[in-house]
């Protein structure tokens, strides 16, 4: 549906080409088939959609035109609601999931087809295909059988691809890769999916501790929820698990919630949390669930983030503050694991653990203070328990795993605290970039943590002090030295250690100090000398994040679909160098031409990756060599950051290698508020193409120059081309609200097209200002009848939405698609591919047709008079 309405831009184009369509179709007797059916019912013309369905209604309903049309039920629920009469004159066939054993038969046709066409390919194993059905019904439930279980089964031997032997054979795979692939994919450890795997409570528990200060009844209690998870005896039709996490604020209730999501699902970002204060209203059941009532066909705030996240930890923090609701809808989860919104989409939680925060009886608790400990815990856990029981219902008592009491750290405990939230500092970019070392001595973190630990706010005031005593001097000393701070040492210390009182002084790091500066504790920053055994460590940990970054990045099926595609030209053109098959024979030398020219093009692209990551391999070998002797090796880390900025630009050329590129890209850029913003989007793009040495040009509307015929005081139009020299000093005098750029090269339209849409730009004219971009056309050479009808400054446009970049001019980053990308401002232009490749890259992981073709939506406005011209010359 998407591909008919392609483009289509012009009063009345989309129209034409569907009823075309339509008359081919009754011509031909042919049949229509959509496998999207429920996408010509997606748009809202109120809002500028088009109604595909209304447009094929009378053709249909009239039985001059065959169509058959996939969809789900949700899908058609919506479209009988839009139109009624096309979807009632269509004869439904309800075609159901199969059951177990079907899909097993279906996975072991599979699995035969791909040995017998496939041979070259990994193989999979019978016994890996009843494991893979298990799987898919067990942690896949948004997909059905047999789809799921096939698609599991190529996704492995896609991951697989890369590990053939010297035959050039692919592997047989069985269950430990199943287990160990589907674990990479959702963060599940195999502890949990294989029987043949113990999972060990002590382990568990010591995996809980690594991010954990004290609470060992709390760790130990969460652990045993996970081995019931682990032995399979909890219900099928419940959460992993439903806990109950009560005690003062700042104990580590989120904390341990982390440690559960890291340990479980591979990272502590993999749980989503929700601060329930704000969800107190009647209201609130629907914002956090989703109905019909909403007004829109989003997800509820948590349905939709379990949906798009199902494998992970749910946190409701502060649950005594919903509204009732949401207890409501919450006894549900917690007693079915699923909940169906107002639309009819059902989103599962059996994959989830559920973990709710309280503060309820902190009101009246006291610090323990080690004396008799253990009976003031007692009495502790009895009074928030009593506190629980008097303020939830008991059938959401009755539906909860555990009941997890979280008491008041002492006072070890508390510096233990700030130990680690020391180390969480040392590791912000700011320290890590410039190589600078952090080194606290333990006087003064016990004074730190005896001044910011406070007993009604917990961990989380003490995190605070010392963003005050540590962290902001640090940063003012590393702002005032400069790149003099690079590698130094910053020296935290009580008065007493940097003054020797007592006879006793604190030895300094080797090198000279730069600058001191006094408050709680002395923070002093020396010059670079001493720790560059610690600071190599660190840099070594960096290159191999920067490496394993990039190994994951050449396994992505846009980047392997690459590599195949080189290997099946290799072997085309060695068939073709033989004749041995009539097909070889047949090619011509153009052909021949063509595929050794797109051959030496993506195998450019492919191995200048592969050596980045050579690089980035040897860089981390070297650096733990450096380290192994003590020397320094600053200048190696440099080299290597620069080379993974390198292999991110060459990434996006190679995700992109199996598009089709054209030789150029015209963009109309104009802005709702700022006319500097206009002029800082030209310069940038005008910038990029000179640096891929590509022919550039800018227009200004209703700009006359003698010579230029295609703009007179007669005919307004576009006016006379300018070089990125003259856009550079001439173009802001001009202060235009608008501009068009064309750029004449081949992949213009792939690097260019990324910019279509809604940017901000911050620092540019007081206040954010906005651009809209569109895209033209790929292409940029035209002859005097599409001059003519090329478009002129569109109307102004509100910045309403949210853009997918946003630069900071003075700025040392820009963001893309709300993720930081660490190119400054001032190089974008030359660098535009890293930026571009952080919005390909996510698109990428959506369904086809939802990601990738949604970024190049080219307008076209001159396509008709293109064919008309075609038409002409043939």
């Amino acid at each position: 549906a998407s591909e008919l309405v392609a483009g289509a831009s012009g009063l009345g184009e989309w129209q034409a080409r569907i009823a075309a369509v339509l008359a081919a179709a009754e011509t031909l007797d042919a049949i229509l088939y959509f496998d999207d059916f429920g996408a010509l019912f997606a748009d809202r013309p109120a809002e500028g959609g088009v109604e595909l369905g209304a447009a094929m209604r009378r053709h249909v309903v009239d039985g001059r035109v065959r169509v058959i049309g996939e969809l789900t039920a949700v899908a058609l629920d919506r479209a009988e609601r839009r139109d009624v009469s096309l979807i009632g004159s269509m004869l439904r066939v309800t075609v159901p999931a199969t059951d177990v054993p079907t899909t097993i038969a279906a996975c072991n046709a599979w699995a035969a087809y791909w040995k017998r066409t496939q041979p070259q390919r990994p193989q999979i194993a019978p016994e890996a295909v009843p494991t893979a059905v298990e799987l898919a019904k067990r942690y896949l439930p948004y997909r059905a059988f047999p789809g799921k279980a096939v698609r599991l089964l190529e996704e492995l031997r896609v991951a697989h691809d890369a590990g053939r032997d010297s035959r050039g054979v692919g592997p047989t795979l069985g269950e430990s890769e199943l287990f160990v692939a589907f674990s990479q994919s959702t963060g599940i450890p195999t502890a949990l999916l294989s029987d043949d795997k113990g999972l060990s409570r002590d382990d568990v528990i010591t995996a809980l501790r690594r991010r954990m200060v004290g609470q060992e009844p709390a760790v130990r209690r969460v652990a045993d929820a996970i081995a019931v998870a682990k032995a399979r005896l909890q219900p099928a039709d419940k959460p992993l698990a439903s806990l109950l996490f009560v005690g003062p604020t700042g104990t580590g209730k989120t904390e341990l919630a982390r440690s559960v999501a890291a340990y479980l699902f591979g990272a502590p970002d993999r749980m989503v949390r929700l601060d329930m204060s704000e969800y107190t209203d009647p209201y609130a059941a629907e914002r956090l669930f989703g109905g019909a009532e909403m007004g829109s066909h989003d997800d509820g705030r948590l349905t939709g983030a379990v949906r798009s996240q199902p494998f992970g930890v749910v946190l409701l923090d502060e649950i005594e503050k919903a509204h009732s609701s949401v207890f409501d809808l919450l006894l549900q989860v917690l007693g079915e694991a699923r909940l169906t919104d107002g639309r009819g989409r059902t989103t599962f939680f059996h994959n989830s653990i559920i973990v709710l925060t309280s503060n309820l009886g902190t009101r009246g608790a006291r610090g323990r203070l080690g004396i008799a400990a253990g009976d003031e815990d007692n009495r502790e856990d009895r009074r928030y328990r009593d506190a629980v029981l008097g303020a939830f219902r008991p059938e959401l008592i009755n539906r909860l795993d555990q009941i997890v009491v979280f008491h008041p750290l002492r006072p070890d405990e508390i510096t233990r605290v700030a130990e680690i939230a020391i180390g969480r500092l040392a590791e912000r970019r700011g320290f890590t970039q410039s190589g600078a070392i952090l080194d606290i001595s333990r006087p003064a973190l016990e004074a730190l943590a005896d001044r910011g630990f406070s007993a009604e706010l917990g961990a989380r005031a003490l995190r605070r002090h010392l963003d005050a005593a540590v962290l902001a001097p640090c940063a003012r000393l590393l702002a005032k030295a400069g790149a003099e701070g690079h590698g130094g040492t910053l020296t935290v210390r009580t008065a007493d250690e940097s003054h020797g009182a007592g006879g006793t002084r604190d030895a300094r790091p080797a090198g000279s100090r730069i600058s001191e500066d006094r408050g709680a504790v002395d923070v002093t920053l020396w010059r670079r000398a001493a720790a560059t055994g610690r600071r190599l460590v660190r840099s070594a940990l960096a290159l191999g994040g920067l490496r394993r970054d990039t190994d994951r990045e050449l396994a992505l099926p846009a980047s392997i679909g690459v590599k195949e595609k080189i290997a099946e030209h290799e072997a085309t053109l060695a068939t073709a160098a033989r004749k041995t098959t009539a097909e070889a024979k047949a090619m011509s030398g153009s052909e021949i031409g063509r595929i050794s020219t797109e051959h030496a093009r993506l195998l450019d692209r492919w191995m200048r990756c592969v050596d980045a990551q050579a690089e980035l391999r040897t860089a981390e070998e070297l650096c733990l060599e450096a380290l192994a002797r003590d020397i320094d090796a600053v200048d190696l880390i440099d080299a290597a950051i620069s080379q993974r900025h390198q292999f991110r630009r060459d990434l996006f050329w190679l995700v992109t290698g199996l598009r089709p590129a054209r030789p150029g890209a015209t963009l109309l850029v104009h802005s709702p508020d700022a006319r500097a913003a206009v002029v800082a989007w030209v310069k940038l793009v005008m910038t990029a193409a000179a640096a891929q040495h590509w022919r550039a040009s800018v227009h200004l509307w209703g700009e006359i120059q003698p010579g230029w015929k295609h703009c007179t005081k007669d005919r307004l139009g576009w006016g006379p081309p300018h070089d990125l020299e003259w856009a550079t000093d001439s173009l802001a005098n001009h202060t235009p609200t608008s501009a068009l750029v064309r750029v004449v090269g081949q992949g213009a339209d792939l690097l260019l097209g990324l910019e279509g849409g809604l940017q901000r730009f911050h620092g540019l004219a007081g206040e954010a200002c906005h651009v809209w971009v569109d895209l033209l056309e790929p292409r940029a050479e035209f002859v005097d009848a599409e001059w003519l009808a090329l478009p002129g400054p569109p109307s102004p446009r509100s910045p309403r939405g949210t853009p997918f970049r946003e630069a900071i001019v003075n700025g040392d980053h820009v963001v893309v698609e709300g993720e930081e990308v660490d190119v400054p401002f001032k190089e974008l232009g030359a660098r535009l591919a890293e930026a571009a490749v952080a919005r390909v890259l996510p698109a990428l992981a959506k369904p086809e047709g939802q990601g990738v073709e949604k970024l190049w939506l080219w307008e076209r406005p001159l396509q008709a008079i293109e064919a008309m011209l075609a038409e002409k010359k043939s």
